[in-house]
């Protein structure tokens, strides 16, 4: 069920198709056409296996673009890829401004990594995140380091990006879930590391109108 502006107030079931879509308020920057796993109070589980499909802005040449001004990122071209990363199981906890994301290659997890971004609601197709930037790289032994503090530190503040306030946010959510690694306390604690997807799902695909904002 959604309410007028196309938000979701039920849980998807197993094996449903929804994407987890990257946004600068109304500019869709990147899609992931992902997997249901699991869904329910404590968060929404999606696996993205390496061929899935996704959708990325890209410049005159066709090559994907990281951060830019906004401005510049509205009038690159929204065109449909697959995902060429390892395939990732990626949970999205349930009020927690992260997600986590298991990495494997040929069925073997090889590392962790942290997502640091604000959640948008629900719609009937998906979720919407606001990517901040700034990640965590979590490898087998748990050690760790930041990644793409430059570009963070470049679009801190700059018009449709995160506010000065929402980095700071971001800093110390990331260190929160650090000091979950160091540990080794759960989401880092061996959960999920032998994962096995069903053997009957295929990798998703975009579905038509995959670039539109939730109406």
């Amino acid at each position: 069920m959604t309410d007028a502006l196309g938000r979701q107030d039920r849980f998807y079931n197993r094996g449903d198709v929804v994407l987890r879509r990257s946004r600068r308020g109304a500019v869709v920057t990147w899609v992931q056409a992902t997997r249901v796993v699991r869904d329910d109070e404590d968060g929404l589980l999606l696996w993205v296996p390496a061929g899935s499909g996704f959708g990325h802005r890209a410049d005159d040449q066709g090559r994907a673009t990281r951060e830019e001004p906004i401005d510049v990122v509205a009038t690159r071209a929204l065109v449909a890829d697959r995902w060429k990363n390892s395939s990732v199981l990626i949970w999205n906890l349930a009020g927690a401004e992260h997600s986590l994301w298991w990495f494997f290659e040929a069925g073997l997890f090889t590392g962790w990594y942290v997502n640091l971004e604000i959640r948008g609601p629900r719609w009937s197709g998906g979720i919407d995140v606001a990517d901040l930037g700034l990640d965590v790289v979590v490898n087998l032994d748990r050690t760790w380091s930041w990644k793409d503090e430059d570009d963070f530190a470049t679009f801190t503040d700059a018009p449709g990006y995160w506010t000065a306030a929402e980095a700071v946010a971001a800093r110390a959510e990331g260190l929160r879930v650090i000091a979950l690694a160091e540990a080794g306390k759960f989401p880092f604690d061996g959960t999920y590391c032998d994962f096995a997807p069903d053997p009957t799902w295929l990798p998703p695909e975009l579905p038509t109108g995959w670039g539109n904002p939730p109406s």
